[in-house]
């Protein structure tokens, strides 16, 4: 029976001549085969490390991480648009586009390549159109995250630059530049992209978008209408096609539009905000309830949709609704100005002072941090946040501490109402406390009706 232990004739005595009591002169044949064998494999290594090197480390587990190919990482960016994560698909698409990524609220957010560059002659137009639109969609998310706006309209100066002919380019950067608040370089971007291909419904979404925050409403309604002839299936030529129309109360053909870019990407918020900001236009605040429902169906740590839900709760008084609407908002993220202001509001209303009070002074912690880092402009603060906190002194009696605030929100705010109120604050202070020196009143400023927000 075979123990499974086999002889090797080659090693034994009779084998290397030792059995007779000397061994065979000189070096083997399979030495000197081995030998040959050796060199000719270090040679080989030597000759091909960059492709034998990764091998050797897989095999003693020190692999180095693959590199992924620009269409890999365009796929991982598509994939996560798809989920509704839009920092992992800006991440995704400025890698592929040869960009520098930064973390979330940095500014650059994605650095793109210099113009004359070998990179920038690399990039292709279709994925940083993508990336592009992604970080205008992301910005929609967070007033602080306006600064991504900044950083589409580099990537779109430098499609333009590189691709000069491409209507992709041109389209994508109009858009950029009208959510940017240039929207008077946007026309003529848009018009160029249609000048090199008519049949872009895109690009008529985008100049559309121009015309419509260029008080151009008319002009909106018409490229509107093309956009969705010609693409039937974008996202933008639906919502660009609602604005417009909404503006001019056709309220039941943009109510039909908005419902349509739901519909074709069902997992994408801004769609539903937009529907939810006409409802709340049109005092339908449960209508718009619903909609930041579906959002939170989506996503249930959304902070936008928890502020919006507050906004919408308090406007039809129901302010247990509101305050937990709020309150989740604030919890979820600490630093959600909007949250901070709105949940001061409630409990003002509630005439739960000193709290109101905790929440707006937080609210303008963070509207002078942002301001600080350039995330927001010095007249873009809530004025809210200063002249509720000031009125909410003044009904507690101590128009020392109300003062400031009314004095200071007049130095930066054009808002009507925030003027109106706060004058009235003035006034109360000044019949109650004359003795108080009261602040220099301002001239109301007309501001120009902004557009319909998300």
């Amino acid at each position: 029976m075979s123990s499974g232990i086999r002889i090797r004739r080659d090693r034994s005595a009779l084998s290397d001549g030792s059995l007779f009591g000397h061994r065979r002169r000189g070096l083997a044949r399979w030495k000197i085969g081995l030998w040959l064998l050796i060199f000719a494999t270090a040679m080989i290594v030597l000759w091909q490390r960059a492709k034998v090197q990764p091998v050797v480390l897989a095999m003693i587990g020190n692999a180095p991480t693959a590199t992924p190919d620009n269409v890999t990482y365009a796929q991982r960016g598509y994939t996560a648009f798809l989920q509704g994560n839009l920092e992992m698909a800006i991440d995704n698409y400025c890698l592929a586009s040869h960009g520098v990524n930064y973390p979330t609220f940095s500014s650059p957010r994605c650095d793109p390549p210099k113009s004359d560059s070998a990179d920038a002659r690399q990039v292709d137009v279709g994925i940083a159109y993508e990336l592009m639109r992604v970080l205008i969609y992301r910005s929609y998310d967070d007033r602080r995250l306006g600064i991504y706006d900044q950083d589409a309209e580099n990537w779109g100066q430098l499609l333009t630059s590189v691709f000069p002919k491409d209507e992709r380019a041109h389209a994508i950067y109009s858009f950029a530049l009208t959510n940017n608040n240039h929207a008077e370089q946007a026309v003529p971007e848009g018009l160029t992209a249609l000048g090199l291909n008519k049949q872009d419904g895109e690009a008529h979404a985008y100049l559309s978008a121009a015309y419509y925050a260029s008080a151009r409403y008319s002009d909106a309604v018409t490229e509107g209408e093309q956009a969705i002839t010609l693409a039937p299936q974008s996202v933008d030529a639906h919502i660009s096609a609602a604005q417009a129309l909404f503006i001019t109360s056709q309220y039941d053909a943009a109510q039909n539009e908005y419902q349509a870019a739901i519909t074709i990407n069902p997992r994408l918020g801004l769609s539903y905000f937009y529907l939810a900001a006409f409802f709340v236009f049109r005092n339908q605040q449960e209508a718009a309830i619903a909609e930041y429902d579906q959002v939170l169906a989506l996503d249930n740590k959304s902070v936008k949709a928890y502020t919006r839900k507050c906004a919408a709760y308090f406007n039809i008084g129901v302010t247990d609704k509101a305050l937990a609407n709020c309150q989740n908002a604030t919890t979820l993220d600490k630093t959600y100005t909007d949250a901070w202001k709105w949940q001061g509001q409630v409990l003002y209303n509630r005439r739960d002072y000193e709290d109101a009070l905790g929440s707006f002074s937080t609210c303008r912690d963070l509207e002078n941090e942002a301001v600080q880092k350039n995330e927001i402009k010095t007249g873009d603060r809530l004025p809210e946040c200063w002249y509720l906190a000031g009125l909410t002194y003044y009904l507690l009696g101590k128009c020392d501490k109300a003062y400031p605030l009314f004095n200071e929100v007049l130095g930066f705010t054009d808002n009507t109402q925030a003027i109106r109120l706060t004058r009235k604050g003035i006034e109360g202070c000044g019949a109650t406390n004359p003795n108080i020196p009261t602040p220099t009143l301002l001239p109301t400023i007309a501001p120009v009706p902004a557009p319909i927000l998300n």
